[in-house]
Protein backbone atom coordinates (compact mmCIF):
# COMPACT_ATOMS: atom_id res chain seq x y z
CA UNK A 1 0.00 0.00 0.00
CA UNK A 2 1.18 3.36 -0.61
CA UNK A 3 1.91 6.13 1.54
CA UNK A 4 -0.10 7.79 -0.17
CA UNK A 5 -3.15 5.46 0.88
CA UNK A 6 -1.92 5.84 4.71
CA UNK A 7 -1.60 9.81 4.56
CA UNK A 8 -5.30 9.49 3.03
CA UNK A 9 -3.84 11.71 0.05
CA UNK A 10 -3.50 11.38 -3.55
CA UNK A 11 -5.18 8.33 -4.12
CA UNK A 12 -7.14 7.47 -7.31
CA UNK A 13 -11.09 7.03 -6.23
CA UNK A 14 -11.41 3.88 -8.53
CA UNK A 15 -8.09 1.59 -7.71
CA UNK A 16 -8.00 2.62 -4.35
CA UNK A 17 -11.57 1.73 -3.68
CA UNK A 18 -10.90 -1.78 -5.06
CA UNK A 19 -7.98 -2.11 -2.95
CA UNK A 20 -9.48 -1.23 0.39
CA UNK A 21 -12.77 -3.10 -0.07
CA UNK A 22 -10.30 -6.03 -0.89
CA UNK A 23 -8.41 -5.92 2.16
CA UNK A 24 -9.25 -6.10 5.64
CA UNK A 25 -5.86 -4.38 7.17
CA UNK A 26 -3.70 -2.04 6.04
CA UNK A 27 -0.77 -3.69 4.24
CA UNK A 28 2.16 -1.01 5.03
CA UNK A 29 5.25 -3.01 4.15
CA UNK A 30 4.59 -3.75 0.28
CA UNK A 31 7.25 -1.88 -1.80
CA UNK A 32 6.12 1.02 -4.10
CA UNK A 33 6.27 0.79 -7.72
CA UNK A 34 8.61 3.98 -9.08
CA UNK A 35 5.05 6.08 -10.59
CA UNK A 36 3.48 5.79 -7.62
CA UNK A 37 6.90 7.19 -4.98
CA UNK A 38 7.22 9.29 -7.39
CA UNK A 39 3.33 10.83 -7.73
CA UNK A 40 3.12 12.27 -4.73
CA UNK A 41 5.80 14.96 -2.95
CA UNK A 42 4.36 17.82 -1.61
CA UNK A 43 2.22 17.72 1.97
CA UNK A 44 -0.76 17.51 3.82
CA UNK A 45 -2.59 19.53 7.07
CA UNK A 46 -1.42 16.80 10.04
CA UNK A 47 -2.88 18.48 12.66
CA UNK A 48 -5.31 21.71 12.66
CA UNK A 49 -6.55 23.81 15.66
CA UNK A 50 -10.09 26.11 15.37
CA UNK A 51 -9.95 29.26 13.34
CA UNK A 52 -7.74 27.75 10.31
CA UNK A 53 -8.97 28.60 6.69
CA UNK A 54 -7.61 27.51 3.49
CA UNK A 55 -7.73 28.54 -0.21
CA UNK A 56 -7.07 25.58 -2.48
CA UNK A 57 -5.35 26.33 -5.73
CA UNK A 58 -8.17 24.59 -7.78
CA UNK A 59 -10.45 26.76 -6.17
CA UNK A 60 -11.62 30.41 -6.06
CA UNK A 61 -13.01 30.43 -2.48
CA UNK A 62 -11.31 29.65 0.87
CA UNK A 63 -12.52 26.96 3.07
CA UNK A 64 -12.25 25.44 7.05
CA UNK A 65 -9.06 23.22 6.62
CA UNK A 66 -9.32 20.03 7.91
CA UNK A 67 -7.10 17.36 9.35
CA UNK A 68 -5.22 15.37 5.94
CA UNK A 69 -6.55 17.92 3.53
CA UNK A 70 -3.58 17.72 0.65
CA UNK A 71 -1.29 21.24 1.01
CA UNK A 72 -0.47 21.51 -2.73
CA UNK A 73 1.35 24.46 -4.78
CA UNK A 74 -1.11 27.31 -5.06
CA UNK A 75 -2.63 26.77 -1.77
CA UNK A 76 -2.83 29.79 0.61
CA UNK A 77 -3.52 29.41 4.44
CA UNK A 78 -4.40 31.79 7.24
CA UNK A 79 -4.79 31.27 11.17
CA UNK A 80 -7.04 33.68 13.11
CA UNK A 81 -5.61 34.89 16.68
CA UNK A 82 -6.48 31.07 17.90
CA UNK A 83 -5.87 28.90 15.40
CA UNK A 84 -2.81 26.71 14.51
CA UNK A 85 -1.40 24.46 11.87
CA UNK A 86 0.66 21.69 11.30
CA UNK A 87 1.66 20.92 7.59
CA UNK A 88 3.96 17.32 7.05
CA UNK A 89 5.91 16.59 3.97
CA UNK A 90 6.47 13.29 2.65
CA UNK A 91 9.93 12.54 4.01
CA UNK A 92 8.67 13.76 7.46
CA UNK A 93 9.34 17.16 7.65
CA UNK A 94 6.86 19.20 9.81
CA UNK A 95 5.81 22.67 9.22
CA UNK A 96 3.94 24.56 12.34
CA UNK A 97 1.80 27.69 11.87
CA UNK A 98 1.25 29.89 14.95
CA UNK A 99 -1.76 32.17 14.77
CA UNK A 100 -2.38 35.31 12.88
CA UNK A 101 -0.63 34.10 9.94
CA UNK A 102 -0.57 33.49 6.79
CA UNK A 103 1.58 31.51 4.67
CA UNK A 104 1.16 30.27 0.88
CA UNK A 105 2.73 26.72 -0.69
CA UNK A 106 4.03 28.85 -4.03
CA UNK A 107 6.07 26.05 -5.78
CA UNK A 108 7.54 22.58 -5.87
CA UNK A 109 10.82 22.89 -7.64
CA UNK A 110 11.52 19.44 -9.38
CA UNK A 111 14.82 19.57 -10.34
CA UNK A 112 17.89 18.13 -8.81
CA UNK A 113 17.19 19.80 -5.43
CA UNK A 114 13.40 19.27 -5.59
CA UNK A 115 13.28 22.03 -3.77
CA UNK A 116 9.66 23.26 -1.77
CA UNK A 117 8.88 26.92 -1.97
CA UNK A 118 6.73 28.39 0.91
CA UNK A 119 6.21 32.36 1.12
CA UNK A 120 5.03 33.37 4.32
CA UNK A 121 3.63 36.66 4.90
CA UNK A 122 3.30 37.24 8.33
CA UNK A 123 2.97 35.80 12.14
CA UNK A 124 5.73 32.62 12.91
CA UNK A 125 6.25 29.46 11.47
CA UNK A 126 8.64 26.32 12.54
CA UNK A 127 10.35 24.34 9.86
CA UNK A 128 11.46 21.03 11.33
CA UNK A 129 13.37 19.30 8.58
CA UNK A 130 13.73 15.46 9.01
CA UNK A 131 14.68 14.48 5.57
CA UNK A 132 16.80 14.85 2.18
CA UNK A 133 13.88 13.19 0.20
CA UNK A 134 12.30 16.57 0.80
CA UNK A 135 14.50 18.68 -0.47
CA UNK A 136 15.48 21.98 0.77
CA UNK A 137 12.89 24.31 1.73
CA UNK A 138 13.12 28.10 0.72
CA UNK A 139 10.85 30.33 2.64
CA UNK A 140 10.46 34.31 0.92
CA UNK A 141 9.19 36.53 3.88
CA UNK A 142 9.17 40.60 3.22
CA UNK A 143 12.81 40.74 4.83
CA UNK A 144 14.73 38.80 2.77
CA UNK A 145 14.42 34.71 1.64
CA UNK A 146 15.41 31.71 4.28
CA UNK A 147 16.39 28.36 2.83
CA UNK A 148 17.21 25.14 4.57
CA UNK A 149 18.33 21.65 4.30
CA UNK A 150 19.18 18.59 5.77
CA UNK A 151 18.07 17.91 9.62
CA UNK A 152 17.62 21.38 11.28
CA UNK A 153 14.85 22.88 13.18
CA UNK A 154 14.57 27.09 12.28
CA UNK A 155 11.77 29.63 13.44
CA UNK A 156 10.95 32.17 11.50
CA UNK A 157 8.62 35.17 12.28
CA UNK A 158 7.40 38.09 10.26
CA UNK A 159 6.21 41.15 12.23
CA UNK A 160 5.29 44.77 11.08
CA UNK A 161 7.53 44.27 8.00
CA UNK A 162 10.49 42.68 9.80
CA UNK A 163 11.96 39.27 9.90
CA UNK A 164 14.03 37.78 12.40
CA UNK A 165 15.54 34.13 11.43
CA UNK A 166 16.36 31.54 14.75
CA UNK A 167 18.23 28.79 14.17
CA UNK A 168 17.64 25.87 16.59
CA UNK A 169 19.63 23.14 15.10
CA UNK A 170 21.67 22.30 11.73
CA UNK A 171 21.86 25.57 9.61
CA UNK A 172 20.47 27.92 7.63
CA UNK A 173 20.58 30.86 5.31
CA UNK A 174 19.05 34.22 4.92
CA UNK A 175 19.52 35.78 1.20
CA UNK A 176 18.63 39.86 2.04
CA UNK A 177 21.47 42.21 0.00
CA UNK A 178 23.85 39.39 0.88
CA UNK A 179 24.13 36.13 2.10
CA UNK A 180 24.23 35.12 5.56
CA UNK A 181 25.31 32.03 6.83
CA UNK A 182 23.59 30.93 10.14
CA UNK A 183 24.32 28.17 12.03
CA UNK A 184 22.51 26.25 15.61
CA UNK A 185 22.49 29.10 18.37
CA UNK A 186 22.18 32.35 15.88
CA UNK A 187 19.81 34.93 15.10
CA UNK A 188 19.06 37.20 12.33
CA UNK A 189 17.22 40.47 11.50
CA UNK A 190 16.28 41.71 8.08
CA UNK A 191 14.14 44.59 6.94
CA UNK A 192 12.98 45.45 3.27
CA UNK A 193 15.89 42.96 1.56
CA UNK A 194 18.62 44.18 3.98
CA UNK A 195 20.15 42.23 6.81
CA UNK A 196 19.68 44.78 9.89
CA UNK A 197 23.20 43.69 11.80
CA UNK A 198 25.64 40.29 12.14
CA UNK A 199 24.07 37.34 13.54
CA UNK A 200 24.37 36.92 17.40
CA UNK A 201 23.98 34.29 19.64
CA UNK A 202 20.46 33.86 21.19
CA UNK A 203 19.04 31.46 24.37
CA UNK A 204 17.95 28.33 22.75
CA UNK A 205 15.44 28.04 26.15
CA UNK A 206 13.48 30.96 25.86
CA UNK A 207 10.36 30.41 24.76
CA UNK A 208 6.80 31.54 24.23
CA UNK A 209 3.44 30.30 23.68
CA UNK A 210 4.18 29.75 20.02
CA UNK A 211 7.26 27.68 21.19
CA UNK A 212 5.86 26.10 24.01
CA UNK A 213 2.88 24.12 21.31
CA UNK A 214 5.60 23.79 18.91
CA UNK A 215 7.27 21.71 21.81
CA UNK A 216 3.92 19.58 22.93
CA UNK A 217 3.14 18.59 19.41
CA UNK A 218 6.81 17.20 18.90
CA UNK A 219 6.29 15.35 22.35
CA UNK A 220 2.99 14.06 20.84
CA UNK A 221 4.97 13.16 17.83
CA UNK A 222 7.63 10.98 19.25
CA UNK A 223 8.08 7.16 18.04
CA UNK A 224 6.38 4.55 19.81
CA UNK A 225 7.85 1.48 20.18
CA UNK A 226 5.73 -1.08 19.53
CA UNK A 227 6.37 -0.78 15.49
CA UNK A 228 8.62 -3.17 12.97
CA UNK A 229 11.99 -2.19 13.70
CA UNK A 230 12.38 -1.56 9.49
CA UNK A 231 9.70 0.32 8.00
CA UNK A 232 9.62 1.29 4.38
CA UNK A 233 10.75 4.77 3.55
CA UNK A 234 7.33 6.22 2.45
CA UNK A 235 5.70 4.73 5.62
CA UNK A 236 8.14 5.38 8.37
CA UNK A 237 7.06 9.30 8.66
CA UNK A 238 3.68 8.33 9.87
CA UNK A 239 4.65 5.72 11.99
CA UNK A 240 3.97 7.48 15.12
CA UNK A 241 0.83 8.62 14.20
CA UNK A 242 0.06 4.44 13.06
CA UNK A 243 1.15 3.39 16.66
CA UNK A 244 -1.10 5.60 18.16
CA UNK A 245 -3.96 4.10 16.29
CA UNK A 246 -3.29 0.52 15.51
CA UNK A 247 -0.96 -2.35 15.72
CA UNK A 248 1.66 -4.36 13.90
CA UNK A 249 0.86 -7.83 13.05
CA UNK A 250 3.05 -10.02 10.91
CA UNK A 251 2.00 -12.02 8.09
CA UNK A 252 4.22 -14.49 6.73
CA UNK A 253 2.48 -14.10 3.40
CA UNK A 254 2.55 -10.26 3.13
CA UNK A 255 5.40 -9.38 6.08
CA UNK A 256 3.90 -6.74 8.18
CA UNK A 257 0.49 -5.45 8.34
CA UNK A 258 -1.30 -2.55 10.37
CA UNK A 259 -4.26 -2.42 11.63
CA UNK A 260 -6.25 0.28 13.35
CA UNK A 261 -7.85 0.48 16.70
CA UNK A 262 -11.51 0.49 15.49
CA UNK A 263 -15.08 -0.34 16.40
CA UNK A 264 -17.02 -3.83 14.39
CA UNK A 265 -18.05 -2.88 10.71
CA UNK A 266 -15.99 -0.12 10.08
CA UNK A 267 -14.81 0.15 6.26
CA UNK A 268 -12.60 2.11 4.73
CA UNK A 269 -13.74 5.31 2.68
CA UNK A 270 -16.71 5.67 4.93
CA UNK A 271 -15.93 8.33 6.98
CA UNK A 272 -14.77 11.49 4.80
CA UNK A 273 -15.16 13.17 1.47
CA UNK A 274 -14.12 13.27 -1.61
CA UNK A 275 -11.96 16.95 -3.01
CA UNK A 276 -10.50 17.33 -6.15
CA UNK A 277 -6.92 18.22 -6.88
CA UNK A 278 -4.43 17.93 -9.78
CA UNK A 279 -3.69 14.42 -8.77
CA UNK A 280 -7.63 13.77 -9.40
CA UNK A 281 -10.40 12.92 -6.92
CA UNK A 282 -8.87 12.69 -3.75
CA UNK A 283 -9.96 10.95 -0.17
CA UNK A 284 -9.90 13.03 2.70
CA UNK A 285 -10.53 10.93 5.58
CA UNK A 286 -12.11 12.40 9.27
CA UNK A 287 -9.69 9.59 10.67
CA UNK A 288 -7.31 11.15 12.53
CA UNK A 289 -5.04 8.41 11.76
CA UNK A 290 -6.32 8.44 7.56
Amino acid sequence: MTSSSLAGVGVQKGRAMHRLCVLTVLVAALPLSASAAESYRHGRIRHVEEGVSIQRGTETGSEEAVANLPYLPGDRVWTDSGGRVEFQFAGGTLVRLDSASKLDYVAHDDGRDERIVLRLWSGALYLHARDRRDGGFEIETPGGVVTAGGRGVVRIDVQSGETRVSVYEGEAALEAGENVRLRAGERVYARGGQVEEAPRSFDRAEGDEFAGWDASRQEQGAYASNRPATLPDDIAPYGDELDRHGAWYYESEVGHVWRPYVAAGWQPYSDGRWVWSVFGWTWVPYESWG
